[in-house]
This record gives structure tokens, C-alpha cells and sequence, in this order.
């Protein structure tokens, strides 16, 4: 895992607000799919970019977009509601790290 990633506070859902700065073209992180194609994970954050000041760290995964509900969505149909969000040159991602995220997932799932 990443320095930032093991040093950054578990176990707290994090909204990060993104907005676009003047000069920058898209958010500032790179994003891959989940497992069987469903959901999203952060897969590199830009240093300096308004994701990183926005507190977005690689390993997160998305759960919500402009407060809707996207964790269970294809990986492709978030990627598309991401590029979208470029245009409007802001978004607000809910977000978990990973951890957090795999034990949330076994606890409702009853195992």
C-alpha cells in the first residue's frame, strides 16, 4: 500500500469536493474498475491536483457521485458519469478506503 494510504485515518466515509482550478482538464486521479466489473477504486491521485487537495487518496473507493449512489453501478457507467462531471468542472465523490470498504462488504454480508 501507499504511505499516504497506511498513514491516512480508517474506518471514515470522506467526502471530497473537486473542483476544477482555471489551468486543469480533468480532476486529477486515475480510476479502475472493481471486481467483476462493478464499482470503482482510485488507482493514482496526481500530486498537486485538486483531487489531492481535496483529500482523494489511491485505494479509495467511490460509493457515491453528487450524492448518488454508485458502488453497486458497472465500472463503466461510472467512468462515464465521472468524464461528465469534467464538463460542469466540479464533483462531489463519498469515498472509503479500501479496507474499510472490504470489512463493510464481509459484515453485510453475514460472514
Amino acid at each position: 500500500m501507499p504511505d499516504d494510504y497506511l498513514k491516512f485515518p480508517k474506518l471514515i466515509p470522506r467526502v471530497c469536493q473537486i473542483r476544477l482550478q482555471s489551468d486543469e482538464i480533468n480532476f486529477g486521479f486515475v480510476a479502475t474498475s472493481g471486481i467483476d466489473n462493478i464499482g470503482i477504486y482510485i488507482q493514482e491521485v496526481i500530486p498537486n491536483s485538486s483531487a489531492y487537495w481535496a483529500g482523494l487518496r489511491k485505494s479509495d473507493r467511490i460509493i457515491e457521485i453528487n450524492d448518488k449512489y454508485v458502488d453497486k453501478d458497472t465500472s463503466k457507467d461510472i467512468l462515464e458519469k465521472l468524464d461528465k462531471a469534467v464538463i460542469k468542472r466540479t464533483i462531489k465523490l463519498l469515498v472509503v478506503d479500501t479496507e474499510t470498504y472490504a470489512a463493510c462488504v464481509l459484515k453485510n454480508s453475514g460472514k
